[in-house]
This record gives C-alpha cells, sequence and structure tokens, in this order.
C-alpha cells in the first residue's frame, strides 16, 4: 500500500471515529440568530487577518483575491462547504446565494448545535471567556473550562484583564485584607464552578501580557498586594502578584484534580513562547500543564518542553488551521521527541462552519504525518491507526474524563 492510500485509509478511519475536542469558543445560542455569511466570516480566524467592513454586504473581489492563499480562509471554505452541502465557493460570484444558504439554515435556532453533532464530537471542552465556567446551558455537548486571567488582576478595584473583568467585582469578593485570603477566595470560585461541571483550567495571560512570571515568597508577594490594593504600588508589585498568583493556580488545579490549559505563543507576541513557562513547569511536576498551539510560532520551544517534562501535555489546537504546513511539521518532530499519549487537539472556534473545517484541517495534518512514517517504515498501519485515535480520542478522555490507564 502506497503513501496516498494510507492517507486516504487514516482519514477514513478519523471519520468513523468519535473525537474530544479539546478547545472551543462555540458562542451561545442568541449570537446565531439572524447569521448571515459576512457574520460568520467576522466570527472567523479570517477576520483576524482581514475583516468584511459594517459598511459593506459584499466583499470586493480583492478582498478574496488577498486571502485565498490564507490558510485560515481554504478551511472555513472547506468547513462552510462540509457544514451546509454546498459546493459554492467563498468568492464574489457566490458570495450572495452562499449568504442565503447560511441564512436559511439559521433559521432553525437548533443548526448550530446539530452541525457540531455532526463533526462527530463526543464532547467538546468549551472555553466561554465572556462567562469562565459556562456550559452554554447545553452540558449534553459541552464541558467547560474556567479562564482563569481575570485572577491576575485581583490586586485592586480598577485593574481589568483583556475581557474587561475584575475578580473583585464579578465574584463579589470584597476587599481581601491579605493575598491568603484573595487566593482562598479564588479557590472557592474554581471549587463550585468544578461542582457544577467546570473540567479544566485556561490561561490566556499572552493576550494581556508575557508568560514571564516567577513565583516569589508569600510576604514579597502580600507586601507587593497590599502596597496595590491601597494605591501606592512600587514598578515591581504587579510582576511580584501576577507571579505568585500563577504559582498558586498551579497547586489549585493539582488540588481540585483538573488540568491546566496555557495558551502559548502569538497573542501580544512579548515573551509569550513557551520556555518562559519552564521553571513554572519544573517546580510544580503534579500540574498537568496542556499547552496550547505549539508555540507558534517558536515551536521548538514546545518540543524541547514535551521532551524534557512528563507532565506537559502538548495540545496542537488552532494549529492546522493557523498553518498546515507548519502544523505538519510540528507534528511529525513532537511525535519523534515526546510521547504519543499526551497529545490531544481541538478546533478553538466560534462557529461551527469553522470547527468543521479545523478538523477537516486536523485530519490531514495527522493523516499525513502518520502516512509518511508508515511509508518509512518507522511504525506499521496499525500503529498509525491507534495514534491517531489517541489523539482525537483517547488521550483527551484520559486527562480530561479520567478514564482508561493514567499516563
Amino acid at each position: 500500500m502506497n503513501q496516498e492510500q494510507t492517507y486516504e485509509e487514516i482519514i477514513e478511519f478519523a471519520k468513523r471515529n468519535p473525537v474530544i475536542d479539546t478547545h472551543c469558543h462555540h458562542h451561545k445560542d442568541e449570537e446565531f440568530r439572524d447569521f448571515n455569511l459576512k457574520r460568520l466570516i467576522n466570527e472567523t480566524y479570517v477576520a483576524w487577518v482581514d475583516p468584511i467592513p459594517e459598511c459593506v454586504e459584499v466583499p470586493p473581489r480583492e478582498w478574496f483575491e488577498r486571502l485565498r492563499c490564507n490558510n485560515a480562509f481554504y478551511w472555513l471554505e472547506r468547513g462552510i462547504q462540509e457544514t451546509h452541502g454546498a459546493e459554492l465557493r467563498l468568492n464574489r460570484d457566490d458570495f450572495p446565494a452562499l449568504s442565503a444558504i447560511v441564512e436559511e439554515a439559521y433559521r432553525d435556532p437548533e443548526f448550530h448545535l446539530q452541525s457540531m453533532r455532526r463533526c462527530g464530537y463526543e464532547k467538546v471542552l468549551l472555553e466561554c471567556y465572556w462567562d469562565p465556567g459556562s456550559d452554554n446551558g447545553h452540558p449534553d455537548l459541552f464541558a467547560p473550562m474556567f479562564r482563569v486571567n481575570t485572577f491576575f488582576y485581583g490586586y485592586s478595584k480598577e485593574s481589568r484583564c483583556h475581557n474587561g473583568f475584575n475578580p473583585l467585582e464579578r465574584f463579589q469578593m470584597g476587599v481581601p485584607s491579605e493575598i491568603d485570603e484573595y487566593c482562598q477566595k479564588v479557590f472557592e470560585v474554581l471549587q463550585a464552578a468544578k461542582s457544577k461541571g467546570m473540567i479544566a483550567l485556561k490561561s490566556a495571560i499572552p493576550y494581556d501580557r508575557g508568560l514571564n512570571l516567577y513565583d516569589c515568597e508569600k510576604s514579597r508577594a502580600n507586601a507587593a498586594f497590599l502596597r496595590c490594593m491601597s494605591g501606592r504600588a512600587e514598578p515591581s508589585d504587579v510582576e511580584s502578584f501576577q507571579g505568585y498568583m500563577l504559582n498558586r493556580l498551579c497547586e489549585m488545579s493539582v488540588r481540585l484534580d483538573l488540568p491546566f490549559q496555557m495558551h502559548t505563543g502569538l497573542g501580544k507576541m512579548i515573551n509569550s513562547n513557551a520556555m518562559w513557562l519552564q521553571p513554572t513547569i519544573e517546580n510544580h511536576p503534579e500540574t498537568q500543564f496542556v499547552l496550547l498551539h505549539g508555540s507558534f510560532p517558536w515551536c521548538s520551544d514546545m518540543l524541547g518542553l514535551a521532551h524534557h517534562y512528563r507532565n506537559v501535555y502538548p495540545d496542537i489546537a488552532w494549529m492546522p488551521v493557523l498553518s498546515t504546513a507548519v502544523a505538519e511539521r510540528f507534528l511529525d518532530d513532537l511525535l519523534e521527541v515526546a510521547r504519543a499519549d499526551g497529545i490531544c487537539w481541538g478546533c478553538d472556534t466560534w462557529t461551527p462552519e469553522e470547527s468543521r473545517g479545523a478538523l477537516a484541517a486536523a485530519r490531514e495534518v495527522i493523516a499525513r504525518v502518520l502516512s509518511k512514517k508508515v511509508a518509512a517504515g518507522r511504525i506499521g498501519k496499525d500503529d498509525a491507526l491507534r495514534i491517531a485515535r489517541m489523539i482525537f480520542f483517547e488521550n483527551a478522555d484520559r486527562l480530561y474524563f479520567k478514564r482508561g490507564n493514567q499516563r
């Protein structure tokens, strides 16, 4: 059997097997009302590159031309076609007809949920940064995570994370008298969220600041906290408080028996590469660090960390949509230097169309990498099928739902 035949067989095998989507931001029901193609596109990674202006109903031909080779654009088009059973292309000529198809589909308020289920997702780990710990009212499909960014901004009543939250205000914490009291209140918030089904913590701190956060003695952190709360903060006080909080959150994840997902790479592009986490990973061997996105574009950081630390779980969420070529190279290298039983995948999208495209992209990446290894005699075809099932289902099932043998 040649490499292309093995590739096709892995693709078909992956389509027949269940998937646990480990990272998703799927919108709540009301966001899909009066949905059309323009709104859909502006809720995807295509808009991160070049959004459709509000004043434009149908983008000009040049907009399509400059995005035609963009990876997010390609997989969104693919996802739209598969979700709506349409052969129309994402171009200026087909745009009105394709938008009419999208509008008609979303007249059914259940369409967005049905579309996610048709992807074959057994469970979708949902990260509602607008409502941490929420399952969007659909616990049968979504398992909620909790974005912890807000807790890094509890050093004053005025400070806020990039999502606009202040924890003292949002979680009615009052004014803690010391940092231990604040940490206890944070733990109680997370404990309550777990009791309602929350399944993992998630930090997206690179969208606020760099990952260069380091632990410090409690006395120093408490003094910094008190100065911040009194409005007399010194320049280093916020840094001390935030470094202390990251390390306490790592401890809380162990106490709550929850994996800790961490965004790596991109963000503000300042100290967001994963190697900045090395001291934290080293100091918390019991914490299960799920490092997202391969630290793109600093992928070698993730390879080194995954090779060296057993408590690092690489998640290739977003990568196949961001760059299929980079994702293939990364996964190829990752399988050579680390263990296959720690790798997961999540769509990291807001809409079912982009989620479906992301799933197709992930299947292509995984099938290309594994079929190449089979053709080279590095692994057998049965090994390739087993690894594909591990990445799409078994690893996440064990890590998040505690089923199967522990790593």
